[in-house]
């Protein structure tokens, strides 16, 4: 093949590529440890075929919606912890070098909670995970308050 042939030089441009699993999985509500344990089955698949980046949908670590779960403690806190939790997991099994975007229920810092009722600060959160940890969170904006979405709860 010629050095300058245009088939090579796209071969060269897909050496830094990037390879996306999109992993719409069927999560039950309210059942943490069950959902994590798909999202790491569905995680080592994906990384069977070659993914460098996961995605599964919102509030999958939780199920969604949680509905009245919200107003359960000791459920909050489990969710919130979850994404730290599956962070460590998935390194121990080694896929920590995957990236795995994940959603979850998070708590609202301290410093935000002081004197305000729970719901005002907690979040549908997006957790970015890789090595171990969680590299990166997003809290969702502008949730729905209609029909079956409770969201202004969170």
């Amino acid at each position: 093949m010629p050095a300058g042939d245009s088939s090579e030089r796209r071969l060269r441009m897909f050496d830094n590529s990037i390879r996306f699993a999109m992993a719409q999985i069927d999560t039950f509500v309210g059942d943490i440890q069950g959902n994590s344990d798909k999202v790491v089955r569905y995680c080592a698949e994906a990384a069977h075929h070659g993914a460098d980046v996961v995605v599964f949908p919102e509030m999958s670590l939780t199920g969604y919606p949680i509905d009245d779960l919200t107003f359960r403690d000791s459920f909050r806190r489990a969710a919130s912890d979850a994404g730290r939790r599956l962070a460590s997991r998935l390194q121990d099994v080694g896929l920590g070098g995957l990236t795995v975007i994940v959603g979850t229920l998070g708590l609202g810092s301290a410093a935000a909670q002081k004197g305000k009722i729970w719901y005002a600060t907690d979040h549908n959160r997006l957790c970015a995970i890789r090595g171990g940890e969680i590299v990166a969170t997003y809290d969702k904006h502008f949730l729905p308050t209609y029909g079956v979405f409770d969201e202004l709860r969170l």
